[in-house]
C-alpha cells in the first residue's frame, strides 16, 4: 500500500509516493471516512489517524473476521464477503467531538464499540 504525499490544489498530481508499512493488501478500499483492507492472509483491516494533514495515517487495526472480498459505498458502508460466500454490511457512524463528548466512555466499551 503506497499514500500520494503533497496533493494539492496548485499541484494535483502530488510530489512523491510512499510505502505504508505493515500490510501487503489483496484488496483496497477507500471512502470520504476511512481507508480499508483485506491482507494478502485474509485479514480485514482498518486505517487509523488519515486526516487531511496526515494522509499515511497512524496505524492499521485488525477487524474481526476473514472476508474474501471488500467494498465500500459512497455512504460509508463497508460490505464483505465472508469465507464461506455469506454477505455483510458494516455500517459506521462518525461523531463530532461533541457529540462524543455526551457519551459516557464506559457505554461504549461495554457494548464493543471503540472511539478512535
Amino acid at each position: 500500500v503506497h499514500v500520494r504525499l503533497g496533493v494539492s490544489i496548485e499541484l494535483p498530481g502530488g510530489r512523491a509516493w510512499e510505502s505504508v508499512a505493515d500490510v501487503l493488501a489483496a484488496s483496497l478500499c477507500i471512502s470520504e471516512q476511512a481507508v480499508w483492507a483485506l491482507s494478502v492472509h485474509g485479514e480485514l483491516l482498518r486505517r487509523c489517524g488519515v486526516t487531511p494533514r496526515n494522509p499515511m495515517g497512524l496505524y492499521w487495526k485488525r477487524v474481526p473476521g476473514s472476508p474474501s472480498q471488500i467494498a465500500i459505498t459512497p455512504h460509508n458502508e463497508l460490505w464483505v464477503i465472508g469465507d464461506e460466500g455469506e454477505l455483510f454490511i458494516q455500517e459506521m457512524c462518525v461523531y463530532t467531538s461533541r457529540q462524543l463528548s455526551e457519551v459516557r466512555t464506559e457505554s461504549v466499551e461495554e457494548a464493543g464499540w471503540e472511539i478512535l
